[in-house]
């Protein structure tokens, strides 16, 4: 697929968000006073008890109840998720599966999943659909082989078409987006309800600063719900409308993960400062955690490294 217009104007919008956005001024009137634009910050919101969020607690002296960003890049150093130590953080795990996948380990490459599903919080109950997946294809032999195939799929610039995720050859949801960028994070995103949320709401700033009535169809990025909390992951506003991720919907999921990853390849070649595609991905998967704002108290705390 090759982006659109509107697809690569967005792209430039993100680019411009990376570092602080000079356009950030001119879309204070954009929104009610009070929002977090007229403290000049891209977004913030209040934050919940989540085990997630004690990364971000421990970078602050005081008290906080709030996360905030100026900028795409600020998103990203404010990046919070636990992780473990070597050998058994994400990126040693991500390391393993993509050693396993480049000789045909089939048991390696199981484990390796079943780590990125511990890791990311996902696929936790028995009978789940990823981790039954997971197992046919291991007993099968084929696990390697069907995660290549997506992999092969999902790379910018693919022509070859997404049937295969059918739910049955493949399979795309919250849990195996993170198997294939764990398989190959220099080209593929992990495309979660976050990230898609995140996605959404810069996608309504960028319409709206535009002079966009509505959302055109090219830029239409699907939404998921989070896990019991009571966050908004609903970008929606007005006649600005977003629909919402549905697991059964493989190929659907699919298109989203493959159009998502040729933008923010365009965003990288317009902002070559970007260092990879998982930094754009970890500064909207914060961006998307809510997206309804919540002014932190000002003036804010430092955060350390």
């Amino acid at each position: 697929m090759s982006l659109t217009g509107n697809q690569k104007a967005f792209a430039r919008y993100l680019a411009d968000l990376w570092g602080r956005p000079e356009a950030l001024g001119e879309m204070r009137g954009l929104f009610p006073v009070g929002d977090a634009s007229e403290a000049g910050l891209l977004h913030s919101f209040r934050i919940s008890k989540h085990q997630s969020w004690k990364p971000w607690k421990g970078r602050i002296a005081s008290a906080v109840h709030h996360w905030w960003c100026h900028s795409l890049q600020e998103a990203f150093l404010h990046y919070s998720w636990p992780d473990s130590p070597k050998p058994n953080s994400s990126q040693c795990i991500a390391a393993r599966l993509r050693q396993a996948l480049a000789v045909r380990d089939q048991a390696t490459a199981r484990d390796a999943c079943l780590a990125i599903f511990h890791w990311g919080g996902v696929a936790r109950r028995p009978g789940d659909k990823s981790l039954a997946w997971v197992e046919d294809q291991y007993l099968k032999k084929t696990l390697c082989q069907s995660i290549m195939h997506a992999v092969q799929l999902l790379q910018p610039g693919s022509a070859q078409g997404l049937a295969a995720f059918d739910g049955k050859e493949l399979l795309m949801n919250s849990a195996m987006t993170k198997v294939y960028a764990a398989a190959d994070p220099d080209h593929i995103l992990i495309y979660d309800g976050r990230v898609g949320a995140a996605l959404g709401l810069l996608a309504r700033y960028s319409l709206m600063r535009s002079g966009v009535p509505s959302v055109p169809a090219d830029l239409s990025f699907r939404w998921g719900a989070g896990q019991g909390d009571t966050t908004n992951r609903d970008p929606s506003l007005g006649a600005f409308k977003f629909r919402k991720l549905n697991a059964a919907q493989c190929q659907l999921w699919a298109g989203q993960v493959l159009l998502a990853g040729e933008l923010l390849q365009q965003v990288m070649a317009y902002n070559p400062s970007i260092g990879s595609i998982a930094e754009l991905e970890k500064a909207l998967f914060m961006i998307g955690y809510n997206v309804d704002t919540d002014l932190p108290p000002l003036p804010l705390p430092r955060v350390s490294p």
